[in-house]
């Protein structure tokens, strides 16, 4: 979601370029104040709690289905109906995207059994202001986004993108000669992204939103370029998919090219924070949840496909990297990537041996923060978050008394999009809070709430064990790349570090009852498998004999803790490869639709076969559904109401 605040017009790139330097010191200011008032902030009670990015599809008389962009007049339904006390719902970057997380966070780790409750709760709330043939539905991406049927935007409130006072500069990057001339009409109509492929009428007309489209692109120089490694399947022919596209600028061969933010910012994650006790331990958590980035992407996997065309990837991760690159030619040599991307260093006195990596580093903010005590660790860091440039600036924003404000460095921070984020508190009450971001949306809310439930558990038990899993920072920014691969799950092994317990054998292990102390070993190469259920050759345990130990030590009542089991059952027969990941189970059931032609193509028939079973598995009447089988593409139609039969697809989780 971002920082949403807003005061006055936000500023054209133009505005801002000239004051960047100035609002990075405030900024470091700002940084330095809060640091000053809340560093020895402590609080004894957990809190934690998630943010579901869901998307909402429509269904027309014919059974077709388009993307429905009424997220903004929904939100404001939701907004104004008192009912829905048990959720926050915030708009997103899409105009058919809304975010929803729990209204107060969870407050013990009781509390985890009530994860998939409120999830499923949230989808009620909603359907209730959904139209006849709209649904909501947590999926990762849209497989034809950017391809016809384009969706129709019915709302009156239109996109804002700024403008500079005065003069406008001239803006002539939709003229190319290699468009045609639908894609030079529908780029010209674009203000915001100048798309060759998707319309601004995507965006949701939040200020933040059409300011941070245009002003990446200005920034860069350039209209971002995404490419995603094209499936090839026996029947592809990349010429023929590329025909239209291969001469424009930036494409890549052999690849599925998109050429704005809504391809990679109109995905959809899953997210999770967490409060700390204090600044140490948020430190710690922060480093440790770096190296568990990778594994937990490569497991949530769920974007097979592109533009309408399979991807030889199965996450999205990349792809939204490129879609908000706002790196100049020049500035491509000196960071290594782009502000979507892999946290960049470490912050923990554990951790900071292992930073190994290069980053780019505001060095004013560094010596601002040296100067007022704060350690070289942390010092760095924020000066790895201010070394990039503040994007979205509100006129009224422009000048702030650093005493009082701290909008330019949470600005900046809530424009740094690594896959851990650490929150600094901003008021009083507030704490020291890690940010876990890197997980795709699954299709059901038991599934969704089975990796929230793993991340808060893991946290807790190795901030109870005091286990380091820090790695060289540059092996957890490998493991990014080997996680988004196809079928990551069966192909690739992970950078990992090994910890032997005091326990004979796995079994053992899983049974014991309380923490023992851990030996950590050497650094190796692991499969996701071993990683989560052990190293039977090394006495490796796992990741999920670290959570069953704790909750074993924690003297549960039976019912809450029978509860947790099938969640991490769940992450455990996923790991092992005993039910797909959601981009296998996608990606079958495009493959294996009778009108996939094997030519890598996901056309418009089999995207509503696909969304219909997919509205069917979050059904009220579904008991916990996971699609934990291959799927068996079917045409059935729609049911006329929102609440579909259980599909005969899928097995109900036990």
């Amino acid at each position: 979601m971002g920082f949403l605040t807003t005061l006055g017009r936000p500023l054209h790139w133009r505005e801002i370029e000239p004051q960047v330097a100035r609002l990075k010191q405030e900024a470091a200011d700002q940084f330095v104040r809060l640091y000053n008032l809340y560093a020895a902030e402590a609080k004894e009670q957990l809190l934690f709690g998630d943010e579901c990015e869901y998307m909402l599809v429509e269904f027309n008389e014919s059974g077709e289905v388009s993307l429905c962009l009424d997220a903004y007049e929904i939100l404001e339904k939701l907004h104004a109906d008192p009912s829905t006390s048990i959720a926050d719902w915030s708009p997103e970057y899409a105009r058919y995207m809304l975010e929803g997380s729990p209204s107060t966070p969870y407050g013990s780790l009781a509390d985890v059994i009530l994860f998939e409750r409120n999830m499923r709760l949230r989808r009620e709330q909603l359907r209730a202001h959904l139209g006849p043939g709209r649904h909501l539905v947590s999926l990762a991406v849209y497989p034809r986004l950017g391809r016809p049927p384009h969706p129709l935007c019915r709302s009156p409130v239109t996109l804002e993108v700024p403008q500079p006072p005065g003069t406008p500069i001239p803006d002539e990057s939709w003229n190319v000669a290699a468009l045609t001339p639908a894609q030079r009409a529908l780029a010209q109509a674009n203000p915001a992204s100048r798309s060759y492929f998707a319309s601004d009428d995507l965006i949701y007309p939040h200020p933040r939103f059409g300011a941070l489209t245009r002003n990446i692109r200005l920034r860069r120089g350039r209209k971002v370029a995404v490419n995603t490694p094209l499936y090839m399947d026996t029947n592809t022919n990349p010429s023929a998919i590329l025909q239209e596209e291969r001469e424009l600028p930036g494409v890549l061969p052999g690849h599925i090219p998109m050429d704005a933010q809504i391809f990679g910012m109109g995905c959809c994650g899953l997210q999770c924070t967490l409060q700390c006790a204090n600044l140490e331990e948020a430190r710690f958590l922060y480093d440790q949840l770096i190296v568990l980035a990778a594994p937990l992407l490569a497991l949530t996997a769920a974007s097979p496909y592109f533009r309408g065309c399979l991807a030889d990837t199965d996450c999205r991760f990349n792809t939204i990297a490129q879609s908000v690159d706002d790196r100049t030619p020049a500035e491509e040599a000196v960071f290594p990537s782009s502000r979507y991307g892999p946290s960049p260093v470490y912050v923990s006195a554990e951790g900071s041996p292992f930073n190994d990596v290069q980053v780019p580093i505001d060095q004013n903010t560094v010596e601002t923060c040296r100067r007022a005590g704060i350690d070289e660790p942390l010092a760095r860091y924020v000066g790895s978050v201010l070394a990039r440039d503040p994007l979205v600036i509100y006129e009224g924003l422009v000048n702030q008394d650093p005493a009082t404000h701290t909008a330019h460095f949470q600005t900046i921070l809530s424009a740094s999009w690594t896959t851990v984020r650490m929150k600094v508190p901003a008021r009083a009450g507030d704490s020291w809070r890690v940010e876990f971001r890197p997980m795709e949306m699954q299709l059901t809310d038991f599934e969704n709430a089975a990796f929230v439930a793993m991340v808060v558990l893991l946290s807790r038990a190795i901030l109870s064990s005091r286990v380091n899993f820090c790695i060289p920072m540059s092996q957890t920014h490998i493991n990014l790349q080997r996680a988004q691969a196809r079928d990551a799950l069966h192909t690739q092994k992970l950078v990992f570090r090994q910890y032997r317990c005091n326990y004979p054998d796995r079994k053992a292990a899983a049974a014991a009852a309380v923490p023992v102390p851990c030996c950590h070993s050497a650094v190796v190469d692991l499969t996701l498998d071993e990683i989560f259920n052990g190293a039977p050759a090394t006495n490796s345990p796992g990741l999920v004999s670290l959570v069953r130990r704790y909750i074993a030590s924690l003297s549960l009542e039976p019912p809450v803790a029978a509860h947790i089991e099938r969640y991490i059952q769940f992450v455990s027969d996923k790991a092992a490869g005993r039910i797909p990941t959601t981009a296998q189970w996608l990606r079958q059931y495009v493959t294996g639709h009778p009108a996939y032609q094997h030519d890598s193509l996901v056309s418009a028939p089999i995207v509503s076969d696909l969304l219909r079973t997919i509205v069917s598995l979050s059904a009220p009447a579904t008991p916990t559904p996971t699609p934990s089988t291959t799927p068996t593409p079917t045409s059935t139609p729609l049911p006329p109401t929102p609440t579909p039969t259980t599909p005969t697809t899928t097995t109900p989780t036990p």
